[in-house]
This record gives C-alpha cells, structure tokens and sequence, in this order.
C-alpha cells in the first residue's frame, strides 16, 4: 500500500495519534501514547487509501479496539468461628506488587502477610490476628495502580466485605410486615448472659412485655399478647449485650425494623361441631390451624363443665351460618382447671405448661395440634384458645366412651361403646331437646343398645351416655353425620328413610339401537331393613331414559304375588348412544339400573368339542378335548 494515501485515509475516534509502518502485506499501526483501558476506539479507513499502482480501496472499511478496563474482585471465604481466613485479591492483569502494596489501604486494619502468584494476577493476605466479628472491611487503592509491563492504571473502585455477625437470626425479619400476635426472637451464636442481654434490648415504640429464654434464642413476649396494629417497630440490641464469660459481642448496635398489619385472629379450631370428642387414654391431641408463619404465643384455658352447663352451652351448627358468625361460650360459673401455653409457627410447634418448664415438640404446618395434660380427669369442658385476646372455643368432651346414633322418624338407636368399640351394658343414655329439656332417658341393652320413640316436638338435638362417672355425648344434627361430604354440605336436611328397596335386572348389560330390552324388578317393602312383600297389585312407574336422562317411554305397571313387575322396551333403530337406565318408582321412593347401548359388533369365535371315544359305558372316565379359537 502507498503509506502516504493510507495515513491521509485512516481516522481514528477518539484521537489518536500514532505511526504507520508496512511489513509486506501487513500494515501496522503503532499508538504513540498508551491507549486508554476501558475505551472503545473506532478505526475507519476510507477507499481513498491506493495501493502502489494507485488503485484506490473497493470500499470504506471500519473497526473497533478496546482495552479492557483493570478489574479487581475480592474473595474471603471466612464463616464464623474462622475470623483468621485468607483475604484473596485478583486482578484481569498482571500487576507490579509494590505499587499494589503501596496503593492499598484496609479499614479497619489487618494484620497479616501478603504473597503473590507467579502470574502477579493474585495476592493472598493471610491475617496474623484474627477479623473483628460483625465488622465492615473496605479495600481501597489510594493511587494509580501499574502493571507489570509498567501501564498506569486509574485507582479502582473500593472493595468491600463484612464479617459474621454474633446475631444468627431475628424475627421478625427486616422489612417484614406480620400479625400484631408475633413473637420477637432473636438467635445468638454462643451461650449469652441473660441479665446484660436483656438489658440491652430495645424496642420503639415502648411494649411492656417479659422476656425468656430457649438455649441461645431470646424471646419478647408483649404484655397484652399482641403489639399494636399496622405500627412500625424498630428493635436494637446494643453493645452492652454480652456472652456467658461476660464479654460484650457487638462493635455496634444491631437495629431492624419491621411492621405489624392489621389486628385480626391468629388461630382457629375450624370448622365443623362446637364440640369434639377426645379419648382420654389416647394421645389428647386437640387441633387447631394457625394463620401465620411468624413465632406466636398461644395460650389454652381449660374450664370444667357439668352437664346442665354443657347443655346450655352446646349450639347446633358451625358457630353461626356456614361456620363465619362468632358465638361466644361463657365460661361464668366454670372452673378453670388448667392453663398452657404453646409456642407456634417459626417452622415449628411445642407446647409448655405454665411452672413446669416441660416443652415437647411438633411439627410444623398450618395444621398444628396441642395435647390437653394427661392428669386433667375425664369431664366435660370449655377450651379457650388465646392469641393476646381470645381467639377461638370449643367444647371439649374428654372421655373413655362414645356413643353411635341412628335416627329414622320417630325413633332414636344409641349404641354406647368404649372408645375402642366394646358394647356397654347398663349405660345410661338421656336425651335432649335445643332448650335443654330432657325427651327420654334410660339403659343399655347387654348389647350396648338403647332404643327411644321420640318426636318431632320438641326436636331431639343431643344424646348424652353416662358410665359410671364417665360422660360421652353425640349431637343429632347434620354436622355430626359421618358422611364423606365436604363440610360446606352440613346445612343439607337428613335424608328420609326410603318405603320401598328393589332389585332390577335387565336380559343383558349392553344393547344396540333397534333391540329389546328385557326387564324385571323385584320389589320389597323396606320398614328400617326389614323388609317384606309389598300389597299385590301395587302401582308401578316403570320408565326409560336415554344417555341423556330423556324419559323415551312409560309405563305403568302393578306388581304380582311375588312382589316383582317386568316387561320390555324397544330401542329405535337411530337411538344415541351411551348409557341407558331402567328406572322404576314406587310412590316417593326411585330406583335405577344402567345399561349400555353402543354400535358393537360381537366378536367372532369357534368352539370344538371332542371326546375320546364315541360311545361310553356308565362309570367309565371320559376324557374331553375343548378348542376355542377367536377371529378378529
């Protein structure tokens, strides 16, 4: 190339000034001052370069050139209890180690011995004295930094690392918003001493509240049990706080905040009965659910009921329509028998009762569950559950029996059991009506049985069993059914018992459009099981609906002597597919039985039977040979 046209022709953004040598082919551009890291330098060379014969460029050609800029990251790799862990500094280039040296200052200040790799891309400072804990390290370059070719760099920004904080964990966390009920911990690393601790925790706004202790964790508990609603808290634990050996922790006081939301309940029973049946010899496990996460403090009240106080106590029904209108139980006149506390959520649950320092756990989860203590006696009782102010009831039947009832109209069966099914005779069972009225009251058959007529007024609602000093009750409405329904279906009347029970039966199970379907039902009274055979003569609606529940026809029919009707129907030649019924109605009570009806085609198949012999005497084996073979 002719240097003087490519000198005329090369541009180079931002300026640079440099000189043009030509080694054959090669063109080379030497910068006459270092180029600048971290610049991207835009190199155009226009066509107007010729080469030596003065033929120009075919077109413009444009590059770019950058410099990567100096970088450096740190790396400590220290955890706590290993404060003495090297520091590790890189560099993207090689370096000349005494200008690093001389550049770099440390705040606070480390003792210790720095050495470079061979590359002077990494330099390991090794402290002599350990890191102070829960201490913020900057890096800084106070100077130009050079490589080891000798380019100057401009100081780097400062690097930085913190050390552990004594402080493992605290709840609530920064920034958190929780339920007003929540539970201030704070988790330190090492046995602390209590008094000084305590004394060096701070809470803004003011809580009057009591403190305690669970190995290494500190715990606040608010006086009232709950701190006030949607209100921004900040908690400081300062530097007097110090361990068991009496050595403060913290260079610094340790401040979070957090904020509370709105006042609402924590803990729930649920839904369902307001009264619950617990074997006494079991595990006494009460559940309950819990709506947050953050440690709560719950607290359990045990009071004593007799029976009329159960009585005027005990409502039908989820505590109002579908379970979301509060109904208090009172607890005048009852005598408190016991109170626990339970510490809940925070990934866990354990339960310890009051001057006795016993804690056991549970697992974690929304469900949570609590034990009622194993020396409270068999009774009847009231359990209040308290998040700071009282959250949920229940009536609590704790007990070595239970009672199975089965009511049809008119009538009432009780079965009185142990709790692990054994009949017991000679129990006394009493009914009561909604106001507490007593309908009916007598003994176990030797079968554990108590049969009563009863009306519909005044309607029974609950069926209290007596052994001996031990007392067991059911309830009679519909939320104590032991149905698979889900408990948004309690409200739904009792089903009546059916007149009648039938058998249906066709000629085959699956049909095709265009056949005959045969039929027959046999008909029984049903008077509560027992059955017998209904008047001859009786009415009978027979129908037959289609896939989609379409009656195609009717007919009415009377039964025989024996109880039983039959006929048939015809399919249209064009009748949908699908499945079909026989359905059969005696008065207020239907019966059904499906079938099939579908487009198939019966499978085609042989059979062959041979013997060995043709003719046979009586009393001589016969030896068969069967052969089925089936085309597709």
């Amino acid at each position: 190339m002719d240097l003087t046209s490519v000198a005329a022709a090369l541009h180079v953004e931002p300026s640079l000034s440099f000189r043009l040598r030509q080694q054959g082919e090669v063109l080379i551009a030497e910068p006459r001052q270092p180029l600048e890291p971290g610049v991207l330098y835009r190199f155009t060379l226009e066509a107007t370069a010729t080469d030596q014969q003065g033929v120009p460029l075919e077109r413009s050609y444009r590059w770019s050139y950058w410099v990567q800029p100096l970088q450096a990251d740190l790396d400590w790799r220290g955890k706590r209890g290993e404060l003495s862990a090297p520091l590790i500094l890189r560099f993207n280039y090689s370096m000349d180690p005494t200008c690093v040296e001389q550049a770099l200052t440390i705040e606070p200040a480390i003792e210790g011995e720095m050495a470079w790799d061979a590359e002077y891309t990494q330099v390991v400072i090794t402290p002599t004295v350990p890191l102070l804990e829960d201490a913020d390290y900057t890096l800084r370059f106070t100077d130009p930094l050079c490589s080891a070719e000798g380019d100057e760099f401009p100081p780097l920004e400062p690097l930085t690392f913190s050390t552990p904080s004594p402080i493992l964990a605290v709840s609530p966390r920064a920034g958190d918003q929780v339920h007003p009920a929540s539970i201030i911990e704070v988790t330190f690393d090492r046995p602390m001493d209590p008094a000084r601790t305590e004394a060096a925790f701070q809470i803004r706004p003011a809580v009057a509240g009591r403190f305690e202790w669970q190995e290494t964790t500190l715990r606040f508990l608010p006086e009232e049990g709950y701190l006030e609603g949607e209100t921004e808290y900040t908690v400081t634990i300062t530097t007097e706080a110090a361990d068991a050996q009496g050595d403060p922790i913290l260079r610094r006081p340790h401040t979070w905040s957090f904020r509370t939301g709105p006042l609402r309940e924590v803990a729930s029973f649920g839904y369902g009965p307001n009264a619950q049946v617990v074997d006494a010899d079991g595990r006494r496990a009460v559940q309950f659910q819990l709506f947050q996460g953050e440690p709560t403090l719950l607290v359990f009240e045990l009071y004593r009921l007799d029976v009329d106080q159960f009585l005027d106590r005990y409502a039908s029904g989820f505590r109002g329509v579908a379970g979301f209108e509060d109904r208090p139980i009172s607890t005048q006149g009852a005598v408190l028998v016991r109170r626990w506390e339970v510490r809940a959520g925070g990934g866990g649950v354990g339960w310890k009762e009051r001057g006795t320092g016993l804690a056991r756990p549970r697992q974690g989860g929304l469900f949570r569950e609590a034990q009622i203590p194993q020396d409270v006696p068999p009774g009847l009782y009231v359990l209040n559950l308290k998040a700071g102010r009282l959250n949920d009831q229940l009536l609590l039947i704790l007990t070595r029996h239970v009672v199975a009832l089965k009511q049809s109209e008119g009538q009432i069966v009780a079965w009185v059991t142990d709790i692990n099914g054994g009949s017991v005779p000679n129990a006394e069972v009493s009914v009561y009506a909604r106001d507490g009225e007593l309908i009916s009251r007598g003994r176990t058959d030797a079968n554990g049985l108590y049969r009563t007529q009863v009306s519909r007024d005044p309607q029974p609602l609950i069926v209290v069993a007596r052994v001996g000093d031990d007392l067991t009750a059911t309830g009679l409405s519909n939320e104590w059914l032991s149905r698979g329904h889900p408990w948004w279906w309690w409200w739904r009347p009792a089903p009546q018992a059916p007149d009648y029970t039938a058998y249906i039966y066709t000629d085959r199970p699956i049909y095709r459009p265009g056949q005959t379907v045969f039929f027959k039902a046999i008909l029984r009274r049903d008077d509560d099981a027992q059955l017998s055979l209904p008047p001859e003569g009786t009415p009978v609606t027979v129908r037959l609906r289609d896939a989609r529940n379409n009656v195609v026809r009717t007919v009415t029919m009377t039964t025989n002597a024996f109880g039983t009707v039959h006929g048939q129907f015809s399919l249209a030649e064009g009748a949908m597919l699908g499945d079909y019924a026989i359905e059969v109605a005696l008065g207020d009570d239907v019966h059904r039985q499906p079938f099939k009806v579908q487009d198939y085609r019966k499978p085609d198949y042989q059979v062959t039977v041979t013997t060995d012999a043709e003719h046979y005497v009586a009393g001589q084996p016969i030896q068969v040979r069967v052969e089925a073979r089936y085309f597709f």
